[in-house]
């Protein structure tokens, strides 16, 4: 679309007004508030989740050091008894014996006799099977004689408590099942993602792995005296997690605990789902108040603007856009109108009756009037003559004007607006032509930017046999554009304005300009190589583009620029910027626009028969497009006829 169709249209509507108003006090408030309390929801449920953990490792820690204080009584009261002052002695094997059966229930698996060096006096186990034999053979090896050791075997974890004898005799040792503190590892206050693990003070994992967990952790754990929660840190699959560890008293163990950040999350997921609920909620409302705003006030409004833009001759509006703003335009145009049909009701141009105003130019009025001889309604286009012009030169220009319309009189043709008339008044010379009731091809490439090439090869075909039949009388246009072409409610299609151009030129006072529209002229023109019938056919080709593509193909934000594309001769084909375009229409339009008058087709009947044809192989008609009529394309300086030079103008100029 067009900057300056798009421009006109950014203005935005009343409901969109309205709403935007009720979003910025409802809803933006909310939605900040709601984007708050997620995000601090988020922090506060991670924070929440590591104490949790951190509370769970120190519960569980605080677990395992009872059960060893536990065993670690047991082996104190059996150190301590008569009968171990002889550890090889008859008692002592019984008091080993009986206490090993008597304790099996608390966990106990072996107990043994030893002396300082680690050597068993004696020893006792319970073991159904040759693994659990082994496992227990294992943990009576003299390695750490006086400390609690933990060690992990293929039947499980197996914990060893030492008490020492009197009079430096020795140890008694008890090994111990690891099931109880297994199971006391199983947290059920905890998530089923998170991970409790026990290591030992060589940060070998007794119960659980180590795996995943960072070795700065691990190291603060091992030490015995930290307990604490590790900041956050992510596995090797980049998965974020919350460590905390605790040690075991007086055992070198220690608990690792960790838990995916991702429950957090889930809360905070949770709440935003929710707070997004209400934002939807809100927006329901919003939009139950749109359409009752809609209803109440936007539609009455739209109703009064098309009512006065009807009233006005302006017709219906597009409904987009600023509807106060349509309001305030179509009531000064009503407003306006009036004025100007109360100033026209006792104006005659000759003796034609002046009935409303269709558009303006710099050159000159046309207006809708009534020929009361005739009893028809006809289109006078006034031409504005400078009253100071030497008097020979100003009859010499009418005299021009008149053998135009005297030749365009001599053949009728159903695509050229037909001269009825031309007279020359003090303030101006105008001719009386043919009433077109419909609107011209700018105004419809204005509001639909493009025309499928469906719709183009008919209207092309048109204009093309109203060209041929105008040269055929030597009449050449010489300003052919969207503006001069007229499109009629009963499906016409109709050129008009032929010779203007020329005879405004003829106004200049040097000779080397020349009266045409940039962007339509054809280069050899702007060179100062005059203008001949090939002429239309570069103008026609430009036209063609403009409805195929939507852009001018020598488009500029002046005419100056304008003029340097269309000496550059750049154009890209229009099937490349639009693909539905056929390939021999697309050549047909680069022909057209060729930049020597010898590369173009050799006349326009050439042109008409290969647009005949391709409207013939895929019947194609010309569809009125009413739903465009009423709609007036705004000025637009960039595509208005104006002077342009002739001589010093190139290519290359800045």
């Amino acid at each position: 679309m067009p900057l300056r169709r798009l421009f006109a249209r950014l203005s935005p509507s009343l409901l969109t007004r309205m709403i935007v108003a009720l979003g910025l006090t409802g809803l933006l408030p909310m939605g900040f508030a709601v984007y708050r309390l997620i995000d601090i929801n988020r922090a506060r449920m991670t924070d929440q989740v590591e104490r949790t953990l951190a509370l769970a490792t120190r519960s569980k820690a605080n677990e395992i050091a009872s059960v060893l204080e536990t065993w670690q009584s047991i082996a104190s009261v059996l150190a301590d008894h008569p009968a171990l002052g002889d550890p090889t002695s008859t008692g002592a094997r019984e008091l080993l014996v009986d206490n090993l059966e008597a304790m099996s229930g608390l966990g106990v698996q072996a107990i043994a006799f030893v002396n300082p060096g680690g050597e068993r006096y004696i020893h006792a186990q319970l073991a159904t099977d040759d693994a659990e034999r082994e496992a227990i053979q294992a943990a009576l090896q003299p390695i750490g004689i006086a400390e609690t050791l933990a060690f992990t075997t293929p039947v499980g974890p197996l914990i060893r408590i030492a008490s020492p004898l009197p009079s430096d005799l020795g140890f008694v040792w008890l090994v111990c099942s690891g099931a109880p503190i297994e199971s006391g590892l199983e947290s059920v206050e905890l998530a089923t993602d998170a991970e409790l693990s026990l290591v030992d003070r060589e940060s070998v994992a007794i119960i659980g792995s180590t795996d995943g967990f960072p070795a700065s952790m691990i190291d603060l754990a091992t030490t015995g005296k930290l307990q604490g929660v590790l900041p956050r840190f992510e596995s090797e699959d980049s998965v974020e997690f919350v460590g905390t560890y605790s040690p075991v008293a007086s055992s070198g163990l220690a608990v690792l605990g960790r838990q995916p950040a991702s429950e957090a999350h889930r809360v905070a997921k949770l709440m935003r789902r929710q707070a997004l609920l209400a934002v939807g909620l809100a927006l329901a409302l919003v939009a139950g108040l749109g359409v009752a705003a809609y209803s109440s006030v936007v539609r009455p409004i739209r109703a009064l603007t098309n009512a006065q833009r009807e009233l006005a001759g302006l017709g219906a509006a597009t409904g987009s856009g600023n509807e106060i703003e349509q309001l305030r335009n179509s009531f000064e145009s009503l407003r306006k109108g009036l004025r100007d049909r109360e100033e026209l009701n006792d104006v005659f141009l000759g003796r034609y009756r002046v009935v409303d105003v269709i558009g303006s130019g710099a050159m000159g009025t046309v207006f809708l009037a009534r020929d009361p001889k005739l009893e028809r309604d006809v289109a006078l286009k006034t031409i504005r003559l400078d009253r100071g012009l030497d008097p020979q030169k100003r009859q010499d220009l009418v005299q021009r004007l008149l053998k135009e319309a005297v030749t365009g009189a001599k053949f009728s043709h159903p695509n050229i607006v037909i001269v009825y008339d031309v007279e020359d008044r003090p303030e101006a010379a105008f001719l009386a032509m043919e009433y077109v009731d419909g609107t011209s091809l700018e105004s419809l490439l204005w509001e639909a930017g493009q025309l499928p090439f469906e719709q183009v090869v008919p209207l092309g075909s048109a204009i093309a046999h109203g060209l041929a039949a105008a040269h055929g009388h030597d009449l050449v246009h010489r300003d052919v554009k969207p503006a001069n072409v007229l499109l009629g409610k009963d499906g016409s299609i109709k050129l008009t304005d032929f010779g203007i151009s020329d005879l405004i030129s003829a106004l200049s006072e040097s000779p080397d300009v020349v009266f045409g529209t940039p962007g339509y002229l054809p280069p050899e023109t702007i060179r100062g190589k005059g203008y001949d019938k090939t002429g239309d056919l570069f103008s026609l080709g430009a036209v063609l583009y403009y409805c195929l593509t939507g852009v001018r193909p020598f488009d500029g934000a002046t005419a100056k620029e304008a003029i340097r594309k269309t000496l550059a001769g750049k154009v890209k084909p229009p099937n490349q910027i639009n693909t539905t375009i056929p390939s021999a229409l697309s050549d047909l339009v680069m022909r057209l626009l060729a930049a020597e008058r010898s590369d173009r087709p050799t006349a326009v009947e050439e042109v008409a028969q290969v647009l005949d044809e391709m409207a013939g192989a895929h019947d194609l008609r010309w569809q009125v497009p009413t739903q465009f009529f009423g709609q007036q394309a705004p000025d637009d300086p960039a595509a208005a006829g104006r002077f342009v030079p002739t001589v010093r103008v190139d290519a290359s100029d800045g």
